[in-house]
């Protein structure tokens, strides 16, 4: 990826981050929480674990999310990716991330 790639890219997760909804970021953050440590999974397979009334404005607010679990340490990425099982998405490479460790106290917001 290009620097200015990669800062288009941050720039975009962070527009996303600053706009998504507090209800949805408190269930990501808790759908990732509950996944037990050495699980692996994408942002879809968080996704299904989050109520289907419960959403936010972009899907690019999923980054925040990833980005803020990875800094607590709950999370890493892999190199691996599966290939998106949404129509909308036509199949398109999803990053797999490792849940790492348990925290001993409930999650908070991002």
């Amino acid at each position: 990826m290009t620097r200015d790639a990669a800062h288009a890219a941050d720039d975009a997760i962070a527009r996303g981050d600053a706009h998504a909804d507090a209800t949805w970021k408190d269930h990501a953050l808790r759908a990732i929480y509950t996944r037990p440590v050495g699980a692996r999974f994408t942002t879809e397979d968080l996704k299904a674990l989050i109520p289907p009334h419960v959403h936010t404005h972009d899907a690019r607010a999923w980054g925040g999310v990833m980005r803020a679990a990875a800094r607590r340490g709950w999370i890493v990425a892999t190199p691996d990716y599966r290939a998106s099982g949404e129509v909308a998405c036509h199949g398109r490479p999803m990053r797999v991330w490792v849940r790492l460790w348990v925290q001993t106290t409930e999650p908070t917001q991002c």
